[in-house]
């Protein structure tokens, strides 16, 4: 894979909490985690530090078509699916 940097002439402050409701979706991962990568767990331990409090993300999806992000996929030499933001907690720590 050769790295290639671009630009987009993109107002990314769009993505920003204060223009966007993150509250639209908010939630962990860590419930199905657990049963899904089992054998992390049993190898390395239950990892009871990690709970709900502590990996909650919100996150929201975009629409490609929408036109606020019209020509994105020219400039970035792919075909998008899908286009999400995700806002992490800066308070979430692992004890």
């Amino acid at each position: 894979m050769i790295l290639e940097k671009i630009k987009l002439d993109f107002d990314y402050s769009y993505f920003l909490a204060e223009k966007q409701d993150y509250n639209f979706h908010k939630g962990s991962c860590i419930s199905y985690q657990r049963e899904e990568q089992n054998d992390l767990y049993n190898e390395y331990g239950n990892g009871y530090s990690y709970d709900e409090n502590n990996t909650v993300i919100q996150q929201l999806w975009y629409d490609i078509k929408d036109p606020i992000f019209d020509g994105w996929e020219d400039k970035l030499n792919m075909d998008i699916k899908i286009l999400n933001a995700v806002l992490f907690y800066s308070r979430s720590k692992i004890n």
